[in-house]
């Protein structure tokens, strides 16, 4: 009885030391890529997930670090997931990096060292060119035009990595996507894509994207809020 009691009490307290993960969103694709991409991966390495905040595409300095603050305070840690391209507030010659300096050094959370802004270079769907023939097959049933598909891809993107591809307004991610698929639709068909790519492919693909993957999954239940 009592080395049942123990291996019930060891696996109590093994589900105890789950890390809670509270996350802020642009907008809803972003928040069921990180319900049921991104979190069901975590999950699998401790990590819990919160519901995703949406912030509906109105993405400014004060909310972003007023709802950081609140979820910092809330969860073990808090995180993002924000397109760089869309990030309004930012200043012409900003990169990723001066914006996420500003971000970090906004008064509301440059105390909490619970904080990890992740921002995507340079729109969300970036993440889909990881892989053309998985879109190119969901987009379409006959293998020619799967392989159409593919080749306008491959055309458009001209060999850049997809954490590289953006020229302009017109040529972000996804009016690429929409300009080969016009049927696209963000919501519907952009975390199924990535469900379908799979965290890891996407991770081999981005850098920047596997650098906020590794630094969530080396979380630890040490921390100063």
């Amino acid at each position: 009885m009592d080395n049942e009691f123990v291996r019930r009490e060891s696996i109590i307290n093994t589900a105890e030391e789950a890390i809670s993960l509270g996350i802020s969103v642009e907008g809803q694709t972003e928040a069921y890529f990180a319900k049921y991409v991104l979190g069901r991966y975590l999950a699998k390495h401790n990590i819990k997930l919160g519901e995703p905040i949406i912030l509906g595409g109105n993405v400014t300095f004060a909310r972003v670090t007023g709802t950081l603050a609140l979820l910092a305070d809330e969860y073990d840690y808090a995180t993002s997931l924000y397109d760089f391209y869309g990030f309004q507030g930012k200043e012409e010659n900003d990169t990723l990096e001066t914006l996420l300096k500003k971000l970090y050094a906004d008064s509301n959370i440059c105390y909490k060292n619970n904080i990890y802004i992740y921002l995507q270079k340079y729109e969300y769907e970036a993440l889909l060119f990881s892989n053309l023939d998985v879109m190119c097959n969901y987009f379409y049933d006959s293998e020619s035009e799967k392989n159409l598909c593919k080749r306008k891809f491959v055309d458009n993107l001209k060999g850049k990595k997809p954490e590289d591809v953006n020229d302009s307004i017109q040529t972000a991610p996804s009016k690429r996507i929409k300009k080969i698929y016009k049927r696209y639709q963000k919501i519907m068909h952009g975390y199924i894509i990535a469900q379908e790519i799979g965290i890891e492919r996407i991770r081999a693909e981005c850098p920047l994207f596997n650098s906020w993957v590794e630094h969530l999954l080396g979380l630890s239940k040490t921390v100063n809020k």
